[in-house]
This record gives structure tokens, sequence and C-alpha cells, in this order.
């Protein structure tokens, strides 16, 4: 019975350790970000990165009031429309696109 507990614990620990969605990478420490987001905000942990919920009108006018744009996995097909390769086109390097 002591090794079926003990198994069952070590298989609890690598399916608990296998579906983390951390990523080690070093903290952000930089100015404050405002970042627009077409979807869900990611989670993260820095204080000084904060995301307001846009739509793709707002896309459309490229407000200077965000330091870059996100565009969330789900929202990718309607970004892949053609109404917007204008706004892409003209948009430089801030507008992003996350898995």
């Amino acid at each position: 019975m002591k090794k079926i507990s003990i198994f069952l614990f070590f298989i609890c620990f690598i399916v608990t350790a296998c579906n983390s969605d951390t990523i080690d990478s070093p903290r952000y420490e930089g100015i404050s970000l405002v970042i627009g987001v077409i979807g869900e905000a990611p989670k993260v942990r820095e204080e000084n990165v904060d995301f307001k919920k846009i739509d793709f009108k707002q896309l459309e006018d490229l407000s200077p009031d965000f330091d870059a744009i996100f565009i969330m996995k789900e929202h990718l097909t309607e970004a892949a429309n053609q109404e917007y390769v204008r706004v892409y086109t003209n948009a430089g390097h801030w507008l992003l696109s996350i898995r």
C-alpha cells in the first residue's frame, strides 16, 4: 500500500509540473506600459504593465495611448481580414500577435 501511495504522489507531481503555464523569465522592471488587448488579457506578474481591453474599431484608430497592441489567439481569424491590412502596414513595430 505504501508503494502505491508513493507512486500516486509521484504521478500527481509529474502531471502538475507538466501543466504549468509559468515561464521562467526575467521580470520586466522598465517604465510603465499600457497595452491594448483584443481578447482576454494575459496574466502577468509585473505591476507596471497595464492591459486595456479594446476592439477592432479602436485598432483601426491606432491610438497613441498604447505602447503595444496584443491580438490574442482566439481573434486571429478576424484579425486576418482584408480590411485590417492598412492598419498592419501602417502600425510599425508595435502591433503584436501572441499565441
